[in-house]
């Protein structure tokens, strides 16, 4: 469960990188992507907390302290 909450997370991160960058893009024909950034911005926030949130909520102790402490086993 730590593992695919730490995929999830970077996951949205990326997203919500792709979302920054096209907000901050002008493309050389003019064209404006700052919707779609938005979009990508936003909804890798939601992936990255609602990952963060399913191990809080469905997850064992175990799991949370060895998601927020990296620890191992």
């Amino acid at each position: 469960m730590v593992g695919l909450t730490i995929f999830w997370c970077v996951i949205g991160g990326i997203l919500s990188l792709v979302g920054f960058y096209f907000i901050n893009h002008k493309s050389k024909n003019q064209r404006d992507y700052t919707v779609l950034g938005i979009v990508l911005l936003a909804i890798g926030i939601m992936v990255a907390v609602g990952a963060q949130l399913n191990i809080y909520i469905n997850g064992t102790q175990e799991d949370l302290v060895r998601f927020l402490f990296w620890t191992r086993d």
